[in-house]
């Protein structure tokens, strides 16, 4: 039985030309990422392909020093981003994963971004605070 699920996954793939998708939207998927994240204060830095990719939060960007584990930036923005709409993987390292679907749109590559992006506004803020209140 399963592998006549696998033969007709692969069917469907081919009749709607997943391949050809794919690569239509990753190119998006990695330029909006760099688009909206390279230059964030908090981002050291921004890799993959196609659409498998991260983002690498870190404490200082010009050093690339990474935030203290005990402060657990992977985690908060995971919890952020749920909060924002969007689930999120968080990563060792304080990296956030990104693999959406391989059926996903433009538009929807777009609004999840957009949600990403609130979510990493919304914990800059956040450490702000926290900033403050230790200084």
């Amino acid at each position: 039985m399963p592998a006549a699920v696998a033969v007709e996954t692969l069917k469907i793939y081919d009749e709607i030309n997943i391949l050809a998708h794919v690569r239509n939207v990753g190119p998006h998927m990695q330029a909006e990422l760099r688009r909206r994240f390279t230059e964030h204060p908090l981002v050291g830095e921004v890799r993959g392909t196609g659409l498998i990719a991260a983002v690498e939060f870190v404490a200082d960007k010009r050093t690339h020093e990474n935030f203290p584990p005990a402060m657990k930036i992977g985690a908060r923005l995971a919890k952020l981003c749920e909060k924002h709409g969007v689930i999120a993987r968080a990563l060792p390292g304080d990296a956030l994963a990104f693999s959406p679907p391989l059926i996903i749109t433009i538009a929807e590559i777009d609004e999840m971004l957009a949600r990403v992006q609130g979510a990493v506004d919304e914990l800059t803020a956040e450490l702000r605070k926290e900033a403050l209140a230790v200084g």
